[in-house]
């Protein structure tokens, strides 16, 4: 059998963890502008709905 270094298996795990949040993250944020109000609030950071009336 053939011997993993523990250095080598821990920073694949930290890896895998560190992606699936960036993932859980962008999905989040993609429902949010699709299914929520996203779009009115980042018009409204943006500036574009402090011009209109």
């Amino acid at each position: 059998m053939r011997q993993v270094s523990p250095h080598c298996s821990s920073r694949g795990g930290i890896m895998l963890v560190i992606a699936a949040f960036v993932g859980a993250v962008m999905t989040g944020l993609m429902c949010y502008f699709i299914y929520g109000n996203g779009m009115e609030q980042l018009d409204h950071f943006l500036g574009s709905g402090a011009t209109r009336s």
